[in-house]
């Protein structure tokens, strides 16, 4: 079914077994390398607010795919120098902090990766910001034709 989808929901009310059934199907997936470059799961938890979600992300990705540092070393809109920093001093948390846009590096990132993104409780607390959310998944889905995404919701996104 994700195959054909770029976007898969389970939606239902709190308790009813989302997050397992997620879990489930992601497990299966990885089995069988349904994703060549596999599965990130990113929780977003009842105190989180949209504005969370990408340094979350990017946290995620970071630790997931080895190879994320490299890429974002050799990301040509990053000048080194200007940072000051390199990123074999393991200075990632100031790197971190000093690059403005998260959202660009993580499609850098995933443009070319076959991966699947879980995001689990995606709704749950940040009502206020359905539409930021759903803009931020528009964004990785449109720059990066491999990555799907399934998420878990009391509520669906519009």
């Amino acid at each position: 079914m994700l195959n054909q989808l770029k976007m898969l929901t389970v939606i239902g009310p709190i308790g009813i077994g989302k997050s397992l059934v997620a879990g489930n199907v992601c497990h299966y997936l990885q089995e069988r390398n349904k994703f060549k470059d596999g599965v990130i799961q990113i929780s977003i938890k009842s105190q989180d607010f949209a504005g969370m979600v990408i340094p979350n992300l990017y946290k995620c990705i970071q630790t997931n795919i080895p190879d994320f540092l490299r890429k974002v070393k050799n990301d040509t809109l990053i000048n080194k120098n200007s940072l000051g920093k390199s990123l074999q001093n393991n200075q990632d948390d100031q790197l971190i902090d000093k690059i403005q846009n998260k959202l660009s590096l993580i499609n850098r990132c995933l443009r070319d990766m076959d991966v699947l993104i879980w995001v689990d409780n995606m709704l749950d607390g940040i009502h206020n910001d359905i539409d930021v959310i759903q803009e931020i998944l528009d964004n990785i889905l449109e720059n990066c034709p491999k990555v799907k995404v399934l998420y878990t919701s009391r509520q669906p996104l519009t």
